[in-house]
């Protein structure tokens, strides 16, 4: 098989299984496959290596195994604040969405975590369909996996957090950042007036409905726990449309 030529090594990002340990790590097994059969790496050759939790470093390939690509080296090559952290870092945005079927729910997760993302919370509405209601350890695995893709293709640093399905009224029970914001195609406030408040918040959150909409007693339920209902667009929008135009907006905003 001929040797790859696709341009310096050292440009890709590739996931480690675990930060580096006297100069020293692994691959992650989900990018063991990609570097051995696509890339094809070779002792000697060098790649940045990402952890989630804010660091890359620059690591050249020491052994390749085979079922382990070793590396060493680990010099940093970037870190980032955790988002909301204060001090200049991105606002930590909390999503507490009605997730929509299996297919778009990941397009979706994949290009929030683009945007910037840092919590994701499955929302269980009234009007949640079966498929927003449990978050399976084969669901959750494939949506960590698109994220650790994302973070690579997009230059970030941080993996989201993924918490468990929660109903609304356990969310609202925990008590809301003070930036809290649900969309409502019905609502006066616009969503971009309230952009601009939230990224200067640590912890802005946002929630969006199911396909069937909120009820009335769950808006009403929002608004009493401190939430601001937003237009987002004078359409009634699909679940990862609202959701990924609205992180749109907040990422333009935070530039």
């Amino acid at each position: 098989m001929p040797r790859r030529d696709s341009g310096p090594a050292a440009e890709q990002r590739l996931f480690l299984a675990h930060a580096p340990e006297r100069g020293r790590a692994e691959l992650h097994p989900d990018d063991l496959d990609h570097a051995l059969r696509v890339l094809r790496l070779e002792a000697g050759d060098e790649v940045i290596g990402l952890d989630g939790a804010g660091r890359a470093w620059r690591m050249r390939v020491a052994s390749v195994e085979r079922r382990a690509v070793v590396l060493a080296g680990a010099e940093v090559a970037a870190e980032a604040p955790r988002p909301g952290s204060g001090g200049g870092a991105p606002p930590a945005v909390k999503l507490c969405v009605a997730l929509p079927k299996p297919a778009p729910a990941e397009e979706m997760f994949d290009r929030l975590v683009q945007l910037g993302l840092d919590t994701l919370v499955p929302l269980i509405a009234e009007r949640s369909g079966p498929h927003a209601r449990e978050l399976s350890p084969h669901r959750r695995e494939r949506l960590e996996r698109i994220a650790r893709e994302a973070l690579k293709q997009s230059g970030r640093l941080w993996l989201p957090r993924i918490a468990a399905p929660e109903g609304l009224g356990e969310v609202l029970g925990r008590g809301l950042p003070q930036e809290t914001a649900f969309l409502d195609p019905g609502a006066s406030a616009s969503f971009l007036e309230w952009s601009s408040k939230a990224v200067e918040a640590h912890e802005p959150a946002l929630f969006v409905g199911p396909e069937g909409g909120w009820t009335d007693a769950e808006r009403e339920a929002l608004v009493r726990a401190g939430a601001t209902p937003c237009r987002l667009a004078r359409a009634i929008l699909r679940i990862e449309t609202a959701a990924e135009a609205a992180l749109a907006v907040l990422a333009a905003v935070d530039v």
